[in-house]
């Protein structure tokens, strides 16, 4: 078990490991609490297990920062995989990954609460996140996430009971963001769930509506991959001021449009293996 608060850790350019891990019911792998991690041009790893608790608990204004390291955070708990209830994690140039499991039957896997930031200037930001009957990936709202030239990953499942995947904070790229299923295993490797269904609407599952694809500000926005053999649904209208693309490459689940999708003047594009529909109350703008 390693626990850090109220100090400054600063390797002046060399990379930083925290590893820790913690067989009691109350305990979490790693506690960061209101430490300042500063690595330079050096990467920073933090691994967390916490198999009765949490796996990585990050909380106040700790700060994780590089300039162009890479930061990658691997977690997982029982009740909670990884909890950033405030803070920054930062780098300049950098990659930024974020991958947590919650094994607990009602756990959440990856939570971004209130007023917590991630923050890259031209680097990657994968985040992935699996739970329970609990949400895989929760983005709290006053919370940000924001690869500036960078590309944003969002991957997210859980057991099908409840909404996968939550945004009610802000995600940002002005290059491109990709949402579509996945999770992390019990060693927490990061996998795509390429047979889960994808649901753009209320609902249950990798489910996305209006208001969350609001919160998120690129270009272009993809849903799916051409990996991805789930089917994609349209249940609820859609409006959006940039590219959309729906994308079901990898098998024959199709998309199937319920609702209208209204992208002004840029572009859908609709990939898939399988068959597309439309039905009449689905108009395409």
């Amino acid at each position: 078990f390693r626990s850090y608060g109220n100090n400054r850790l600063d390797s002046t350019g060399g990379a930083v490991r925290i590893d820790g891990s913690s067989s009691g019911l109350d305990g979490s792998g790693v506690v960061l609490n209101s430490i300042q991690v500063l690595a330079g041009a050096g990467d920073i790893h933090v691994q967390g297990l916490g198999p009765q608790a949490e796996g990585v608990r990050m909380s106040n204004d700790s700060r994780l920062q590089t300039t162009s390291g890479d930061i990658d955070l691997v977690s997982v708990g029982y009740n909670l995989g990884f909890a950033l209830y405030g803070g920054q994690i930062l780098t300049d140039t950098g990659n930024l990954s974020l991958h947590a499991r919650g094994l607990g039957a009602y756990s959440d896997g990856l939570v971004i609460g209130q007023y917590a930031s991630l923050v890259s200037n031209g680097g990657t930001i994968d985040l992935a996140g699996e739970g329970g009957s609990g949400a895989g990936l929760r983005i709290d709202a006053l919370a940000s996430v924001d690869a500036g030239s960078g590309l944003v990953v969002l991957r997210a499942g859980n057991d099908g009971s409840s909404d996968a995947i939550r945004i009610d904070g802000s995600v940002r790229s002005t290059t491109g963001v990709n949402l579509r299923p996945g999770g992390v295993d019990a060693n927490g490797l990061a996998y795509d769930r390429v047979g889960d269904g994808i649901l753009l609407g209320s609902g249950n599952g990798f489910a996305l509506d209006d208001g969350e694809l609001d919160r998120i500000a690129t270009p272009e926005l993809v849903i799916g991959s051409n990996q991805h053999a789930g089917a994609i649904q349209v249940q609820q209208a859609i409006t959006r001021a940039g590219n959309l693309t729906l994308q079901n490459g990898g098998g024959s689940g199709g998309i199937a449009l319920q609702a209208g999708i209204d992208v002004g003047n840029a572009t859908l594009a609709l990939l898939s293996g399988g068959s597309i529909t439309q039905s009449a109350a689905a108009a395409i703008v």
